[in-house]
């Protein structure tokens, strides 16, 4: 097990990242991973999430500026 302490400075040195690599990914991959996330518990081991897989650049465009629209509302109105 990692001491506190050295779990601390791992997370202080995460960021968010906002630009990523354009290379595809193999859908069999995506899919993989999405099963296991499907596995994390739950409240009464329910999984109440669902995930899409987005292929469509034009698609991403279109949720990219719908999530920023919503992002910039909420630093403007909500939080001051």
């Amino acid at each position: 097990m990692m001491p506190m302490e050295e779990a601390l400075t791992l997370a202080k040195k995460r960021r968010t990242i906002r630009n990523f690599d354009r290379k595809p990914v193999n859908l069999d991959e995506i899919k993989t991973c999405l099963e296991i996330a499907g596995t994390a518990p739950s409240g009464a081991d329910m999984q109440p999430w669902h995930f899409c897989i987005i292929t469509s650049e034009a698609k991403k465009i279109e949720i990219r500026q719908a999530c920023e629209q919503v992002e910039r509302e909420f630093y403007d109105r909500r939080i001051s």
